[in-house]
């Protein structure tokens, strides 16, 4: 019984430690906010995390295993590499927009980018894991001649830097743009940005990613 009314307390302070972080970023998160906003003492915050370190660490590990799990296996209605990469972009970008407390803990640091700069372990298994994942896809892609020669390192920092900068222009502009057309945006650019300049027009016609603006002409 004290278990279970453990495990509760934990999840409402992660939930609460997510909305703080999201609102004020690591450095000016205190606990004493956390516990206020889930409504518990701070001494039960602690007994449960060392410190702020912890609990930020919490946070992450909590959305890095869910975020993994989701581009590990991406719902497609389709087999190819193309669609599998796609599916990826998807749910990731799905998941992260469907929580947006912490795609805003995300936007405080640099996480798409070296390593060094990001703040918790689970941020850099998160990253190197799904980094991987990707990088794999783009050598296959290579290889079989969807996609245009290049270092698949460097093709997936590229992604993940427009990723990047499409969700968190879609949390400055206040998530008013539908998750499907960010979705589709994100979507369409990974075709245009990495596959054989000759089959994109195609590519994306018979995924239905062509622009209505851009590509009238």
């Amino acid at each position: 019984m004290r278990q279970a009314r453990q495990e509760l307390s934990r999840g409402v302070i992660l939930d609460a430690a997510e909305r703080v972080f999201a609102e004020r970023g690591f450095g000016a998160a205190k606990m004493h906010d956390v516990a206020a906003l889930a409504k518990v003492s701070t001494s039960t915050v602690y007994e449960l995390f060392e410190g702020k370190e912890a609990l930020y660490e919490a946070v992450h590990t909590r959305h890095g295993a869910e975020l993994l799990q989701v581009v590990s296996n991406p719902p497609t209605s389709r087999s190819g590499l193309l669609d599998r990469l796609l599916g990826g972009v998807a749910a990731y970008a799905g998941y992260l927009m469907d929580h947006p407390d912490y795609l805003r803990i995300l936007s405080h640091v640099n996480v798409w980018a070296e390593e060094s700069l990001l703040a918790s372990q689970g941020q850099v298994d998160t990253s190197r894991r799904g980094a991987a994942l990707v990088t794999r896809g783009f050598e296959k892609g290579i290889a079989v001649g969807l996609f245009a020669p290049g270092d698949p390192r460097l093709m997936t920092r590229l992604m993940h830097a427009t990723h990047q900068v499409r969700l968190l222009d879609w949390l400055e502009d206040g998530m008013r743009v539908p998750p499907s057309e960010v979705i589709r945006r994100m979507q369409r650019e990974l075709v245009c940005m990495f596959c054989v300049p000759e089959h994109i027009a195609q590519l994306l016609a018979e995924r239905q990613l062509l622009d209505p603006v851009v590509d009238a002409g």
